[in-house]
């Protein structure tokens, strides 16, 4: 498993929650409302609502520990990809970074030169000190372990908060964070990959 197909497990586990969440509170409400109309008794309606909340929430727990076990090894996976695709610090690369201490570079020489060595931390590392000791203020990347940790971090925060249905609020409000929640993380996903 990789990081999109993860990306998409997980977004399927928020429409998931999401779903059964609105499907909860229109039962709720129709029940509610045979209750007012004396159709139907409190005790009654109050233990179906009950074993639903329960059937739901023992669903979503099973599929979020899942997923937080797929996080794992798709953490693994994906460091293995970086180790096997960092570059190493050549004689050549250690040369130019030496030729660019002595050059007189704007901030705009520096971004180039980070796009360059992106897939070389020993090499960013040594830009930054460039950089710094040139006063230039350069937003340098995270690395890409850096990222992915923050990516994954986000994840497992998203599966914690659809883990729970939040069945007390509105329905505008279950959909703004449901569509915020898988924008991040589509968002996540690209820029860890432009890396």
């Amino acid at each position: 498993m990789n990081l999109n197909q993860l990306k998409k497990e997980v977004e399927e586990y928020i429409n998931q929650s999401h779903d059964l969440t609105v499907e909860y509170r229109k039962t709720e409400a129709d029940l509610l409302d045979k209750v007012d109309k004396q159709l139907r008794g409190k005790k009654e309606v109050r233990n179906e609502l009950d074993e639903k909340k329960a059937k739901m929430n023992d669903l979503l727990m099973t599929k979020a520990n899942d997923l937080q076990d797929k996080i794992e090894r798709v953490k693994a996976n994906e460091l293995a990809k970086i180790e096997e695709t960092t570059e190493q610090v050549t004689a050549d690369t250690l040369a130019e970074l030496n030729l660019l201490e002595q050059l007189d570079l704007t901030g705009q020489d520096i971004d180039q030169y980070i796009n360059k060595f992106k897939r070389t931390p020993l090499a960013m590392r040594k830009l930054q000190e460039i950089s710094k000791d040139k006063g230039l203020m350069n937003q340098f990347p995270p690395t890409r372990q850096e990222y992915l940790n923050v990516i994954l971090g986000r994840m497992n925060t998203s599966i914690d908060r659809f883990r729970i249905p939040n069945t007390s609020s509105h329905e505008v409000k279950l959909e703004m964070l449901k569509d915020g929640a898988i924008r991040s993380l589509n968002e996540d996903v690209e820029a860890y990959e432009s890396l």
